[in-house]
């Protein structure tokens, strides 16, 4: 199992930073991809397991991706399958899963050579604790042997580019010391950077920029802590 993370910067942001990404992005919409370090690094290694299984035709098309939630796994595996057009794949959420029928769903993209991508917060290991007596011998067999990739909580420098990113869509401007200041505010995860440009329209135009700002990273805040 490999685990991407991203380094803390306490520099200021640089377009040079922007992660140089191995697969094309093909998905634009709600916003352009802009990746995290782990995000470009998780999807290189990514599309390097979809080509190898693609070439191989015939063993087993399933990898496990685990990490927190807002951390970025189903855009990441979204724009790394959208870059391969040919590959039949899909990103499987398996929360609610049974046993049985995540093991049928593995066993129908092998038998069809499309790529399934398995994703959950938590690491595959403790997928099925609550309920071990119902997981088939063969699904654990099937598990154990899929690459797996984890992905951490987004650094300093991806919540800053994506909220430089998200605020541009906006039509906010920010001075880069105040850019900085709110993105190190932000809760870690990915859908933070939005939330906070959300709030930030609906603050009081006639207030002055630090108490709006200071309003919306409340509500950004109390949305992730519910």
């Amino acid at each position: 199992m490999m685990t991407l993370t991203d380094d803390k910067v306490a520099g200021g942001f640089d377009e040079a930073q922007q992660p140089l990404l191995p697969f094309a992005p093909r998905i634009t919409d709600p916003s352009p991809y802009r990746p995290s370090d782990s995000q470009a690094d998780a999807g290189e290694l990514l599309d390097h397991f979809v080509q190898r299984m693609v070439e191989a035709r015939g063993g087993l098309t399933t990898l496990l991706l685990s990490g927190p939630e807002g951390c970025g796994k189903t855009r990441m595996v979204e724009e790394v399958l959208a870059s391969n057009p040919s590959v039949d794949g899909m990103c499987l959420p398996i929360k609610g899963i049974a046993p049985l029928d995540l093991f049928a769903e593995i066993n129908s993209a092998a038998a069809s050579g499309g790529i399934l991508v398995l994703e959950d917060r938590r690491s595959p290991d403790k997928w099925f604790l609550h309920d071990p007596t119902n997981v088939p011998p063969d699904l654990t067999s099937r598990l154990m042997a899929a690459p797996r990739l984890t992905l951490d909580r987004p650094g300093d420098s991806a919540l800053l580019r994506a909220l430089r990113a998200d605020l541009e869509l906006h039509g906010h401007r920010l001075s880069h010391a105040a850019l900085k200041q709110a993105a190190g505010s932000l809760p870690r995860t990915f859908h933070a950077p939005r939330a906070f440009c959300r709030a930030l329209d609906a603050t009081p135009l006639g207030l002055a920029l630090p108490e709006r700002l200071e309003l919306a990273l409340e509500k950004s805040h109390a949305a992730f802590s519910r």
